[in-house]
């Protein structure tokens, strides 16, 4: 059956590029990924499970072109990671009725970021937080002492925390986002 035309979607994992090259986007958990393909031939570290990575070649406004790609899909409002630059200030400020943002949070950052995440939702409004467990250095597992308060602070100011759980997409080690950490 095709995709109805009528019914608009909600994308909750969107990403607004800021430049045509985005490797910069692994940098942060790059010291954890030890396979020669992946440091050597990919553009993006998962790319042996993405083949078709979208080019954005020429593009002066990504903020514009983004929502020009929702138009051509039939997305009516998009999930985006907020960046804190102008990219995402631009996207909220030129598109607010069509995005709507999760913080990315790192837990190894303890308070600061707690003090981080709840200036954000007020001045920004975010929508949720997300922790990428496998990504964070040192790596921080879903059910560690640290996570505890970001999961209080995402209760306290009544947002989900989006956790990525199971076996990561880029060839880092897994065992902080084992789906047992959860029980």
């Amino acid at each position: 059956m095709a995709m109805p035309a009528d019914i608009r979607i909600i994308d909750t994992m969107l990403g607004i590029p800021e430049a045509d090259d985005r490797s910069d986007w692994f940098d942060p958990f790059r010291p954890l990924i030890k396979d020669k393909q992946t440091l050597e031939q990919f553009a993006m570290p998962a790319q042996y499970m993405f083949k078709d990575i979208p080019q954005t070649r020429n593009v002066d406004d990504y903020v514009t072109w983004t929502v020009e790609q929702m138009d051509r899909f039939n997305i009516d409002k998009a999930m985006v990671g907020w960046s804190d630059n102008a990219t995402s200030y631009r996207a909220k400020e030129k598109y607010g009725d069509r995005f709507f943002f999760d913080l990315p949070c790192d837990p190894n950052k303890g308070m600061e970021e707690v003090r981080r995440i709840k200036r954000l939702h007020s001045e920004v409004g975010i929508s949720a937080i997300s922790v990428f467990p496998a990504g964070t250095l040192p790596q921080v597992a879903i059910n560690h002492k640290y996570m505890f308060p970001l999961y209080t602070c995402a209760a306290e100011l009544g947002i989900p925390i989006l956790l990525n759980a199971g076996i990561p997409g880029p060839r880092i080690p897994m065992e902080t986002q084992k789906v047992e950490h959860l029980d």
